[in-house]
């Protein structure tokens, strides 16, 4: 196995948005109450991130993470260095 990070973008290659819309609302819906981000906030952090210069193609470019999965999470954060969220 190769120690090399693996790239998410790379990972959806062939998977359609709709798809892909799709596996993160499945993700969403299976956490549990108490790790979800209610809907208002996450709203709220999806609108700051779409301001932010390091969001490319729905990537975070300072953490690699899709942003519509770590908005989700109630105790994730944005990863620069002076937070949005």
């Amino acid at each position: 196995m190769s120690s090399r990070p693996f790239c998410r973008k790379c990972l959806m290659e062939g998977i359609s948005e709709e798809a892909l819309l799709e596996k993160i609302k499945a993700y969403l819906d299976a956490l549990p109450a108490d790790q979800k981000t209610d809907d208002g906030q996450y709203q709220v952090r999806l609108s700051l991130c779409e301001t932010c210069p390091q969001l490319e193609n729905g990537l975070c470019r300072l953490c690699g993470c899709f942003v519509l999965y770590r908005a989700g999470k109630r105790d994730a954060h944005c990863p620069d260095v002076k937070p949005k969220w």
